[in-house]
């Protein structure tokens, strides 16, 4: 029982205290797109480059990317919670829809009579 009250206090201190607002998640956020990119990129390069590449360089190789990306995802942190904006103002009773056009009259009923 102890074990468990432990880790799920270490747990809770992790994830609450840590500031989103940070220089290092600030930047990570803003740039994450081209972090991604540039790890996955990384990665095909090194597949690409092997020169007899095993089943076994591949999990590697696919296992290191998870853990980068991983690592990306955690320094990125939760975005700030922005305040929550005004509501819009109240508008007045609604307008009642627009009544139909009438059809035009067929150009054919007007040249017979």
């Amino acid at each position: 029982m102890g074990i468990r009250r432990w880790t799920a206090a270490q747990l809770h201190r992790i994830r609450g205290s840590r500031t989103a607002a940070g220089p290092v998640a600030t930047w990570v956020r803003r740039h994450i797109r081209g972090l991604r990119i540039g790890a996955v990129a990384l990665a095909v390069l090194v597949f690409v480059f092997l020169t007899q590449p095993t089943g076994a360089a591949i999990l590697v190789i696919a296992v290191i990317l998870l853990i980068v990306l991983a690592v990306i995802e955690f320094l990125a942190g939760p975005a700030p919670v922005a305040a929550p904006a005004e509501p819009p103002p109240v508008a007045g009773p609604a307008e009642p829809p627009p009544s139909p056009r009438p059809a035009p009259e067929d150009a054919d009923s007007r040249l017979v009579g």
